[in-house]
């Protein structure tokens, strides 16, 4: 997807090849098989920091603390760029508020904390940790968005 968003701002024209998961795709890149892939830093930050790929640009609005010596995308010519995998807790439909609040308080304080903070940032991850009416905006940001690349990539579900 972070492919097709890239093609649609840039107007690029390349073949996208779905491997199954980052470490198909990481082996085709490190083997010449293919030219480049869009992936997620804990996948392909040891082959950066052993020498094996290199890294082009980050996806996300801003640098990775963990690099910080790579560009966005954005920063590279392509203003407005943005495309980041993200990790959320969800619970069923109708939990009570009290008990939502308290688990995003919690999860909050765990992902902030200098321990894990740290551990997550040295593999290129970005804890956020918001609330659940910031996290509930930006789901619905984030479906507008990939609905509009969806559709201008002309892309299905296999039947």
């Amino acid at each position: 997807m972070a492919a097709e968003l890239f093609k649609l701002m840039t107007g690029a024209d390349f073949l996208i090849i779905v491997y199954k998961g980052s470490a198909p795709g990481s082996i085709a890149v490190m083997s010449g098989e293919v030219p480049l892939q869009f992936s997620t830093p804990p996948s392909s930050l040891p082959y950066v920091r052993a020498g094996r790929m290199r890294a082009l640009g980050v996806t996300t609005r801003s640098r990775v603390p963990s690099m910080p010596e790579v560009p966005t995308i954005a920063e590279s010519g392509v203003p407005g760029y943005e495309a980041t995998q993200w990790f959320g807790l969800f619970t069923a439909g109708g939990t009570p508020s009290a008990i939502v609040d308290r688990l995003a308080q919690e999860t909050s304080r765990a992902v902030r904390s200098p321990d894990l903070k740290d551990r997550m940032s040295a593999e290129g991850l970005q804890p956020v940790g918001n609330t659940p009416t910031e996290f509930s905006a930006y789901l619905r940001a984030e479906m507008v968005k990939w609905a509009k690349v969806v559709k201008a990539a002309n892309i299905k579900p296999k039947t």
